[in-house]
């Protein structure tokens, strides 16, 4: 069976209680919403995606990540914690460390707090 022949007379239903479905379109997180009727259960969550899609296609990043926690794990899409100990240990005089940055990172807590347990706070500027 295909993905879409789950969906067969998803339409007729939708039309006949849209008011059960604006539920899900005024929800602040639809992705998280239960399906009206059946259709809870009888669409997988890939299902359901497809179906979030045609109704909020803004909430389908909050619908991914959902999706890769319940199928392969959260470790998938939590971004790994820097170890700045560890990147030391590989850098060398010719080999520097270079923090590349993204919206929101700072390293500087984690930097400075390194700085002071190897008693090198003297040599950063």
């Amino acid at each position: 069976m295909s993905q879409l022949e789950a969906f067969q007379g998803f339409d007729k239903y939708f039309i006949a209680n849209e008011s059960l479905f604006a539920r899900i379109f005024d929800s602040q997180e639809p992705e998280n919403e239960p399906l009206p009727g059946e259709w809870n259960t009888k669409l997988n969550s890939f299902q359901k995606m497809i179906f979030l899609k045609s109704l909020r296609i803004d909430k389908i990043p909050l619908a991914t990540q959902n999706f890769i926690c319940e199928h392969i794990g959260e470790k998938f899409i939590s971004p790994p914690v820097f170890d700045i100990a560890g990147s030391f240990k590989e850098s060398s005089l010719t080999t520097p460390l270079i923090f590349v940055l993204s919206k929101g990172a700072d390293p500087n807590a984690s930097f400075e707090g390194f700085a002071a347990k190897m008693n090198m706070t003297k040599k950063c500027k």
